[in-house]
């Protein structure tokens, strides 16, 4: 949960983290889908069948359709926050042409580490492992960006990462200068969260449902769910 305003917990605001799409894509498919369903194709189908029972849905679906085109009106900004968060990065980075980051070796080595590599090779881009040793500053010319892990705390079975991403912070602190760094939010949760691998794939296309569908793939050969048909 990252929304605490009780005035959005009404059912219509996207107040979680949904684990395979973001905050946005779910908002948004939530309204489509309540469009279509209170859309003039339903509402004119409705108004004429014989059955009266009909006639009165068609007169809901089309208080419905004025409810949602007010929605829009009073919640377009909440939306747009959405929108802005998942494309932070993206705005905050504005890279040209990067096609190799680099990643701590010590992240490499955790199930996440390696989603998030075979994500970045869904989408064309290299990951240059980093070692924790990593000294002087000819190991930045390998890559364009760093993707930087955070964890706020050590999640059970992952103490020995956390130390480890903690002494590589300590250890190349001194020769980032201007070396651009994606940062990775890392939760205690049971499994990985999907928005933090889409603010990073939208640094190297900014096709949605591509970063999405490579998503999914990854998450099928790193075995974190089933294969699932497009």
């Amino acid at each position: 949960v990252f929304n605490t305003d009780w005035e959005v917990y009404d059912g219509h605001h996207v107040v979680h983290h949904p684990r395979r799409m973001s905050p946005y894509e779910l908002q948004v498919a939530a309204i489509k889908a309540t469009e279509k369903f209170y859309s003039w194709p339903q509402i004119i189908r409705s108004a004429f069948r014989k059955d009266q029972k009909d006639k009165y849905y068609a007169m809901i679906r089309f208080w419905g359709k004025r409810m949602i085109r007010d929605w829009w009106k009073q919640n377009g900004e909440y939306v747009e926050r959405l929108k802005r968060e998942l494309y932070s990065e993206a705005q905050r980075l504005r890279p040209q042409g990067w096609r190799r980051v680099g990643v701590p070796e010590a992240f490499m080595k955790d199930k996440v580490g390696g989603l998030l590599r075979t994500f970045l090779a869904e989408l064309g881009v290299e990951v240059v492992p980093v070692p924790d040793d990593a000294s002087g500053a000819s190991w930045r010319q390998g890559f364009d960006a760093l993707v930087m892990p955070m964890m706020q705390r050590a999640a059970k079975g992952r103490e020995d990462l956390a130390q480890r991403l903690q002494a590589f912070q300590a250890q190349i602190h001194a020769h980032l200068d201007k070396l651009p760094q994606i940062p990775f939010p890392l939760g205690d949760e049971s499994g990985p969260l999907y928005e933090p691998f889409a603010k990073i794939g939208l640094l190297f296309t900014s096709n949605l449902e591509r970063v999405r569908l490579a998503y999914r793939k990854a998450g099928a050969m790193e075995g974190f769910w089933e294969p699932v048909e497009a």
